[in-house]
This record gives C-alpha cells, sequence and structure tokens, in this order.
C-alpha cells in the first residue's frame, strides 16, 4: 500500500491512510484521505488508481443534492454482479464485493472541528473509501496466508483498544479463515491445484504483454515452457559471446 501511495504522491495527489472509524464498521475498509477539493479532479484519481492497481470499477450512483458534502459517488469492481445478466459466477462476473466510495468534505469552520485532515496544509477534504478482502491486499503482496496473519495482528496491536479487536472475529480471522481466503485467492489467480493449465492459457495473453514467452504441450505428457525476458537475454548474450 506504501507504494499506491508514493505513486499517488508522486503524481499531484497528497494521499494518506486514514484509521477513521465508519459506523457501518465493515471489515476490509481501507480509507485513503486526499487533497481533492475539486469535483473535476475525482475522475483524475481514479484513473491512477485503476493504472496502479491494474483494476477497473463500475460507476454504479451518486448522492443527488448532497447539503453536508461536496461530492459522494459509488463504484463497484468490474467483476462485481453489477452489470451483467446473471447473478451467476462467471469470468467476467467473480462476484466480488469490492466498492469504491468517494466523498469531498466541506471544509469550513464546523467541519474543521471534527475532522483533523481538513486542518492540514493542504487540506485533505476528499475521503476515499476501499471496500474489500484486506487479506487480498496481503496475497498480491506475496505474503503467505500464516504470515499475513502475524503481520495483520501486528497492525492490530498498534491500534487503541487492541486487544478488543484481535478478540473479534470480523476484524482479525482464525487462521482456518485465512486459509480459506488464500486458497480462494490462488484459485482466482493461479486455477485449480489439479488443472493450473486452464488458468495459464486464460492468462497467456497477459504474459506476452510483459514479454513471457509460454508454450504449453497440451497431450500428454503434459509439459510448460516458461521463458522470462532476463532468460532470453541471458540466451542472446550467450549466443553472441559464442
Amino acid at each position: 500500500m506504501d507504494k499506491l501511495i508514493n505513486y499517488l504522491n508522486d503524481n499531484n495527489i497528497i494521499t494518506v491512510i486514514s484509521d477513521e472509524l465508519l459506523s457501518t464498521n465493515i471489515s476490509g475498509t481501507l480509507i485513503l484521505r486526499a487533497n481533492i477539493s475539486d469535483v473535476n479532479k475525482v475522475e483524475h484519481f481514479i484513473m491512477l488508481y485503476q493504472e496502479y492497481t491494474k483494476t477497473q470499477w463500475i460507476y454504479i450512483g451518486q448522492l443527488d443534492n448532497p447539503s453536508r458534502v461536496l461530492f459522494h459517488k459509488y463504484w463497484a469492481c468490474q467483476h462485481s454482479k453489477v452489470n451483467k445478466a446473471k447473478d451467476t459466477k462467471t469470468a467476467r462476473n467473480t462476484l466480488c464485493d469490492a466498492k469504491f466510495d468517494i466523498l469531498i468534505k466541506k471544509n469550513n469552520h464546523n467541519t474543521r472541528k471534527n475532522d483533523t485532515f481538513l486542518k492540514r496544509d493542504p487540506p485533505l477534504s476528499c475521503k476515499n473509501i476501499i471496500v474489500k478482502k484486506v487479506f487480498y491486499e496481503y496475497f498480491n503482496d506475496e505474503i503467505g496466508a500464516s504470515k499475513a496473519l502475524r503481520f495483520h495482528e501486528s497492525k492490530i496491536l498498534l491500534k487503541n483498544n487492541c486487544w478488543e479487536t484481535l478478540a473479534n472475529g470480523s476484524k482479525n480471522p482464525i487462521k482456518e479463515t485465512v486459509a480459506y481466503l488464500h486458497k480462494k485467492w490462488r484459485q482466482n489467480n493461479f486455477g485449480c491445484v489439479n488443472n493450473p493449465l486452464e488458468k495459464l492459457i486464460k492468462k497467456n495473453p497477459s504474459y506476452a504483454e510483459r514479454g513471457i514467452s509460454i508454450v504449453i504441450h497440451t497431450e500428454q505428457p503434459r509439459a510448460v515452457l516458461i521463458v522470462t525476458p532476463l532468460m532470453k537475454w541471458y540466451s542472446f548474450y550467450h549466443h553472441q559471446k559464442n
């Protein structure tokens, strides 16, 4: 997540992770505060977020004529059931429950009383609420199930009322739950353990875009040849040397 923050900061969007509590208290919720006070810059933020995270978001609604805020819109993951013909799980509809909720708060004497982020220079008026499985973020950072659980618990211990939070299964899941999430994550990203080639074939075009060549022999006996850019360079260099 620090890399995302640095990426946004490099693009002139000052962003910090907030520890604000939501009334909905949704597990796996991430809140980012940013120095966006102009509604026209929200689309730029969405574009940068999509570009960095390699995700796409579908606009699903907004708060019309808001009185307490300047702007409030909602997005859902492209792999959610939004705008899909069926609610059954498909390649385009994985029933993902990730959501993006962006609001821009008014910055005045009254709002600054209860929001320290508005007192900053520049004020961080924009609140970006990202609801998704927090452990999926750990797994995407190449952290395994056991290490992710320990890392998550260490983060909780740094906060107030940590012992109550540690005992709350919705905020600190047991190891069996984390193992299940990791299993689902692996299936979504790498396919079934008993049939990994199916997923590998589907992801072959994306690997090719990054210069990785994959040759798959589907007939028995099965074989997979993977050639990375570094391997290509070494082969070319070795050939030229000889």
